[in-house]
């Protein structure tokens, strides 16, 4: 029985992200553990204010860049007629 539960949570479950598909954001770690050190707190305890400050603006840029341009050719090939299947196409944003 335990085995057929385990069976379809595996079926349901999304494919893992792998790292090379994360943006690159470089962190300035060094920076970041000196700020909560300070604060008397863990880097996880942090704000996302707080974080943002220690990521390279340029590298975020860019990466935000990259992921709309990505999401928009996903729409445009939906708006297209390109993909066929409505879950397809959507499937292919999500991918993003």
């Amino acid at each position: 029985m335990k085995w057929n539960i385990y069976n379809q949570q595996m079926k349901e479950m999304p494919e893992p992200i792998m790292a090379s598909e994360l943006p690159k954001v470089k962190l300035d770690l060094h920076g970041i553990q000196e700020y909560a050190r300070k604060k008397g707190v863990t880097i996880a305890d942090l704000s996302k204010t707080e974080k943002v400050m220690f990521i390279d603006k340029d590298e975020l840029e860019n990466s935000i860049s990259v992921l709309f341009k990505e999401l928009n050719q996903a729409i445009d090939e939906v708006e297209e007629g390109k993909t066929q299947d409505v879950d397809d196409a959507w499937k292919e944003i999500d991918a993003i």
